[in-house]
């Protein structure tokens, strides 16, 4: 048994991480398009909006389950909201859609709010600017940043804008320090948000990334990431890694190539390309150490697919993460998870075939489990009260 326990340890530990492969789930259940809009509450994944055959903006919304893996009908957003190039993001349990591009080509600067309990929609306060397209967000602590976008001139901008659902109230921060961003990539980590790649408003590709730094109202480069420019990337992010997919680069290939970032110093390491055809304008999102890309367009075609890619987080990922500690570990039976700043939600455990084995739910900074589990080594997925997704390693001797 002692063998056969280590065994299953050393294929965990050294298979896991390096068994990353696509796999082709159920469609999305609407019409092919590209360019929708995203947002995650909890275990839910909302997709929606989006250009479809015949150059006409969507309006519906879909749920995808990530437990399950499969797809469900929400309510639409108002036919008069319909839209491409709008930017989802979801803060205190509520999703928000905001600006794009209508069939008419006016850019919108409209904010949108699904309520999940209710399964409504309600329109909120209108950002006192001119309509963009194409912009990307970023929250911290319960704030969303918007920056960017394309306007009616067809420039992009730098602007930055600050959205608080609290007050419902808009205010206008410090441009970012280039001639602007559209189609580009943003995520908060540690305090911080960061923007980059996408096209400026000379339709040039940008290739760094820019950091903000609330407190102070600045924003300044990052050196670490130098690789192609690239634009209508899908992007998602686990804790302290960033997924980049598909995308145009700059010298104008539709690209399959998949990277994680290390979010704390703009490493990259390459993952496996894309298995089927490459495409741009993805929706993409994250869930149980998997990222997903549902839609999008190639040269030729729209698409409804929806991909997975297994195993794209290492349990040693995080392991030097100071928000979250695990003691005793190595661990028998009991176990205590504390996490700093912040409350839990729950804590997932994986076995080395990525099977969930144990789900704890709580509202504590700190919980006590107990496992009664056979020894080996398993994945930790704590979730903060703000679904961010923190991974440990842990060993049951």
């Amino acid at each position: 048994m002692k063998f056969k326990n280590l065994l299953v340890s050393l294929l965990f530990a050294f298979g896991y991480s390096f068994g990353q492969s696509w796999t082709k789930l159920q469609d999305f259940p609407g019409v092919a398009r590209d360019d929708g809009s995203t947002f995650t509450i909890g275990n839910k994944v909302f997709c929606g909006t989006g250009l479809q055959v015949g150059w006409t903006c969507t309006n519906d919304f879909y749920v995808f389950d990530l437990t399950t893996e499969t797809w469900g009908l929400i309510a639409p957003l108002p036919l008069i909201a319909s839209r491409q190039y709008g930017v989802g993001f979801s803060i205190l349990g509520k999703g928000y859609v905001f600006g794009g591009v209508n069939d008419a080509g006016s850019l919108l600067n409209d904010l949108w709010e699904y309520n999940p309990t209710t399964n409504t929609w309600l329109q909120k306060s209108t950002m006192p600017s001119i309509g963009r397209s194409g912009s990307v967000a970023f929250v911290i602590n319960d704030i969303v940043y918007i920056v960017g976008g394309r306007t009616s001139t067809n420039n992009a901008i730098p602007e930055t804008w600050m959205y608080n659902p609290t007050t419902n109230s808009w205010t206008q921060l410090a441009n970012l320090p280039i001639n602007g961003t559209w189609r580009g990539v943003a995520f908060a980590n540690n305090s911080n948000g960061y923007v980059g790649l996408g096209k400026n408003n000379l339709d040039q590709y940008n290739k760094l990334f820019y950091e903000y730094t609330p407190i102070s109202n600045t924003w300044s480069p990052v050196l670490g990431y130098s690789h192609i420019g690239r634009a209508y990337t899908g992007f998602a992010q686990i804790g302290n890694f960033g997924y980049l997919f598909g995308g145009v680069d700059s010298l104008g290939f539709i690209d399959n190539s998949f990277e994680k970032i290390d979010l704390t110093n703009f490493s990259t390491l390459f993952l496996n390309s894309f298995t089927s055809i490459p495409r741009k304008g993805c929706m993409a999102f994250v869930g149980n150490s998997s990222f997903y890309i549902t839609t999008g367009v190639s040269t030729t075609a729209r698409f409804n697919e929806t991909w997975k890619a297994s195993n794209v987080v290492s349990i040693n990922d995080f392991e030097k993460d100071e928000t979250v500690s695990v003691f005793p570990n190595p661990a028998t039976n009991n176990f205590t998870v504390s996490l700093k700043n912040t409350k839990l939600k729950f804590v997932k455990i994986y076995n080395f075939l990525g099977q969930e084995v144990l789900f704890v739910a709580s509202i504590n900074s700190e919980v006590n489990i107990s496992t009664g589990l056979e020894a080996g080594i398993y994945s930790l997925h704590i979730c903060t009260e703000n679904n961010k997704i923190l991974i440990r390693k842990l060993i049951i001797n």
